[in-house]
């Protein structure tokens, strides 16, 4: 069988390699280049990186228990390089309150749970009407 084989002719592709010049590929990869690069710069511009570097927690009343909590939540995201802000305020309702007020500009609350009824509403009111134009409040 060997023999069979060393008698069949075999057929090379004629390897051709165009000629190229500095002008076709500056037409043909430059585009390409300049897509990239825009969109890096588009990506960079809109993608946030999570989480973010500076963080505002309301706590609770100067030496209270969410006052020590959240000095130590400070400790633990400063190892990892987030600044954490720590707001006093009178409690819980008011935690809430600061919670449901976009303008408070506040990220994190700490809410002891056990609540009165009505403050239980109003998360429920906080998530299911998002674009309501005044955030509920919750009476102290």
């Amino acid at each position: 069988m060997s023999d069979d084989q060393d008698l069949i002719p075999r057929r090379r592709l004629p390897l051709k390699i165009p000629y190229l010049s500095w002008r076709d590929l500056a037409v043909g990869v430059w585009p390409l280049i300049i897509l990239t690069i825009i969109a890096f710069i588009v990506a960079l511009r809109f993608v946030s990186p999570a989480p973010p570097h500076t963080l505002t927690m309301v706590t609770g009343p100067a030496d209270s228990t969410f006052e020590h909590v959240g000095e130590r939540y400070k400790k633990i995201l400063a190892r990892e390089g987030i600044t954490l802000t720590l707001l006093p305020s009178e409690g819980s309702v008011d935690n809430l309150n600061r919670l449901a007020d976009p303008k408070s500009k506040v990220d994190i609350g700490l809410v002891r749970d056990g609540n009165p009824k009505h403050a239980t509403a109003v998360l429920a009111a906080i998530t299911a009407t998002p674009a309501a134009s005044e955030p509920p409040r919750v009476a102290a």
